[in-house]
């Protein structure tokens, strides 16, 4: 950070009626725009169609709230289902057969989440990792933000990772900029975070 300070040497004199100098710096130039020349959609199936991440790689961000709720009251389903056509369901059993319905229609109309998936890979030393990718969506007329990634389920010291196991080291995904001047596709990038985090 730069300071400013008062020369030590006695200043011009001023004069009475002068006119004060309002010369000021030049203002700086602006950072040049840089665009992808890649589309989000280009980003994604690089990635799900890359021959060596393809078969370990699954999404986590589909119908999340209608999956988990399936889970839950997967056992009584069937008997619910039937039962609600005949109309011979209790209250509360009714509510929860209309809430998942409501789930259900839900999800056919809004568009599945498609921007988080896990990549599951193994070190060196065989122990098996998963490493989380979040793509996140572009605003119009503004840089692309990088994908996210981070190791999940475990505690790990690495010089790319930080406290919360994120990857930052890895200098495309730094900022928005440095995504979009990489030119790099998400499938190349994630093969590089994982080979890089394999071998050291």
């Amino acid at each position: 950070m730069f300071s400013w300070s008062r020369s030590s040497g006695s200043s011009a004199p001023s004069y009475p009626g002068s006119r004060k100098s309002t010369t000021q710096a030049p203002a700086p130039s602006p950072q040049p725009f840089v665009s992808s020349r890649y589309t989000r959609n280009d980003h994604l199936q690089s990635y799900l169609n890359h021959p060596t991440l393809k078969p370990s790689t699954r999404r986590v961000s589909r119908g999340a709230c209608t999956c988990l709720f399936r889970s839950i009251f997967r056992v009584r389903f069937d008997s619910w289902i039937s039962g609600a056509k005949r109309g011979v369901l209790s209250f509360v059993n009714k509510i929860v057969y209309l809430t998942y319905s409501l789930l259900q229609s839900l999800e056919t109309i809004i568009t599945p989440d498609d921007s988080t998936y896990d990549t599951i890979f193994q070190t060196r030393s065989g122990h098996a990792l998963i490493l989380r990718v979040h793509m996140p969506m572009q605003s119009s007329g503004s840089l692309p933000p990088p994908p996210g990634m981070s190791l999940v389920g475990i505690i790990a010291t690495h010089p790319w990772i930080d406290t919360k196991m994120r990857v930052i080291g890895y200098d495309p995904i730094k900022s928005g900029q440095s995504w979009a001047s990489s030119n790099l596709l998400l499938g190349n990038v994630v093969d590089s975070v994982v080979k890089h985090i394999q071998l050291n």
